[in-house]
């Protein structure tokens, strides 16, 4: 059925329903009037919603935020404080190892009182040590040990350690005992309890002290936990009227400083080891057979005289010495070697020997050897016994190497640089011998850079001495000889 006056849009659809959209005809009535305005009535929502808390007073949500923020604070702490505590429990290895030595006693229950106290540098330890400016205590534990043991040994490991080994000789002291003294300066009771001073001794009966700390830092961020300040001083018993041998004496003491002083020839030691670190090595007068002395980042001075052998060895310092080096072996050379980096080297060397009524060369034989680099060498022989036999090796680079052989000297040079010149002094130089021979320098080759020949003793053009030395200088600014 179709209205009059309208358009059928769409047509139902068998079984379904069907939707008819209408278009009103605009030919059909009039206009419309307008629909009424839209005016909001009362209403409300249709489902009720969620409680509503009353809101909190700025105030209050502030206090809230800060105790949350405190007790975050508090439990980070204390996690903190647990971990650093149990990693003490188990880092304090301040225990002397199996190496070391059996364990005799040892100190770690510090008897103090922590008064304060008027602190004075002393001057053993002036130039390696620095304090802190509020009141410094100090601790000294004293040790003996038997003179006739057949080793002596100091030994120090763990952080925060280093200090001063004072060895020295004492006039009327007990000819059987060498004393011991452990001064430990510190501005903290718990740096002190953890400091360990042990007596020490070897299988084979070597007697020696030990001082450990922890190998790691005691308590990190903690400004009280400042490093310890050690002297160790070894009194000697050395008399005038008899002389004090030791069999062995070694030190093995990182970031220490070392001195030997008025020990002179009243004490002899066999086998001589020193190694430092970080420290300075002098002596006024020091006797032995065999000597090795090491440090790093320090100097070496003073007077030193051996009979076998003597190594000195540095790096980052310069070794400056006097050195007695006697040779009483008719077989062996008595050996010198003087080892650097980064540091000059002036050695004065004087060549001895014990007696003349001996097989070829009469003077003795002596191999010296030295080596440098970015450092001058600076080397003088004072003096040398006739007919004795030198090898002479010397090398440094980017410095000159200005070497003064004794007049006694005799056999084959070379000189080689790359940068400077190599001159060879030919000035007259008296007979050391007395027989009225005379110095010839003869050449193999003489050029500006590299020279190389002989020099020997002759007597109306004959020369006498049946054995020879050589001398071997390398550099790259310049050689003198």
């Amino acid at each position: 059925m179709v209205v009059p006056g309208h358009r059928v849009l769409g047509r139902a659809l068998l079984g379904r329903p069907s939707f008819v959209g209408v278009v009103r005809s605009p030919d059909v009535g009039g206009s419309q009037p307008p629909p009424p305005a839209y005016v909001p009535g009362p209403g409300g929502p249709l489902l009720p919603g969620p409680p509503q808390k009353p809101r909190q007073s700025v105030a209050r949500r502030f206090f809230t935020a800060f105790a949350v923020a405190w007790i975050i604070v508090l439990a980070f702490n204390f996690v903190v404080r647990t971990t650093f505590d149990y990693a003490d429990s188990y880092e304090w290895d301040n225990n002397p190892l199996e190496r070391d030595g059996k364990v005799l006693t040892c100190d770690t229950h510090w008897s103090t009182s922590d008064a304060p106290q008027d602190f004075v540098q002393p001057l053993d330890m002036a130039s390696q040590m620095t304090f802190p400016t509020y009141p410094v205590y100090n601790v000294t534990e004293s040790f003996d040990l038997p003179a006739n043991a057949p080793l002596h040994y100091l030994i120090a490991r763990g952080s925060l350690l280093g200090g001063a080994a004072i060895i020295r000789g004492v006039e009327g002291a007990d000819p059987n005992l060498i004393k011991v003294d452990v001064t430990i300066w510190y501005s903290s009771r718990d740096a002190l309890s953890r400091a360990n001073v042990c007596k020490l001794q070897k299988p084979e009966g070597g007697m020696g002290i030990g001082i450990f700390t922890p190998r790691n830092r005691f308590e990190w961020g903690n400004k009280d936990m400042r490093a310890l300040r050690v002297q160790v001083t070894v009194s000697l018993p050395a008399s005038r009227d008899s002389l004090l041998r030791l069999n062995g004496f070694e030190t093995n003491l990182p970031n220490f400083r070392h001195k030997f002083e008025r020990l002179g020839d009243r004490v002899q030691i066999d086998h001589l080891s020193v190694q430092a670190s970080n420290g300075n090595i002098e002596s006024d007068s020091l006797y032995f057979s065999q000597g090795s002395v090491k440090t790093s980042n320090g100097r070496i001075s003073g007077q030193y005289n051996a009979t076998e052998s003597l190594l000195l060895q540095t790096s980052n310092g310069a070794v400056d010495v006097d050195v007695g080096l006697t040779n009483d072996d008719t077989h062996r050379a008595s050996i010198l070697e003087i080892q650097s980096s980064n540091g000059r080297i002036e050695p004065r060397i004087s060549l001895l020997t014990t007696h003349d009524q001996r097989p070829q060369p009469k003077g003795g034989h002596f191999s010296v050897k030295l080596k440098t680099s970015n450092g001058r060498l600076d080397v003088k022989f004072p003096t040398a016994p006739v007919d004795s036999l030198l090898d002479f090796t010397a090398k440094t680079s980017n410095a000159i190497a200005d070497v003064s052989l004794h007049n006694s000297f005799e056999g084959s040079f070379v000189l080689q640089t790359s940068n400077g010149r190599a001159e060879v002094d030919e000035a007259y130089v008296s007979d050391p011998t007395g027989r009225g021979l005379r110095r010839d320098v003869e050449y193999i080759k003489r050029g500006n850079t590299h020279r190389e020949g002989t020099i020997v003793w002759t007597k109306y053009g004959r020369h006498e001495s049946p054995e020879m030395g050589k001398a071997d200088i390398r550099t790259t600014n310049g050689v003198r000889f």
